[in-house]
């Protein structure tokens, strides 16, 4: 195993328990390139967690004007993925 992305789209208090899990992987693959996908608001809480490679956000924003948007529908969220 070489990498491995964690997705936490949670609370920053999830964000932040997360921190035992990436702990356990690294005593478990001490060369694995961790990285973490989260919301852009949980930026600060990022600073706090050592062992990531790198960190990649999203704007809980942009996409909740996506799904509000009246030309958003499901069909169209199912076409994007094939």
């Amino acid at each position: 195993m070489n990498n491995i992305l964690i997705t936490n789209f949670g609370t920053g208090t999830e964000l932040y328990q997360s921190t035992h899990l990436i702990s356990a992987l690294k005593d478990l693959y001490p060369s694995v390139k961790i990285e973490v996908i989260t919301y852009e608001h949980h930026r600060k809480i990022t600073q706090l967690i050592s062992g990531i490679s790198q960190f990649h956000f999203i704007d809980s924003k942009k996409i909740g004007d996506i799904f509000d948007s009246p030309l958003y529908s499901d069909a169209f969220a199912i076409n994007t993925f094939f």
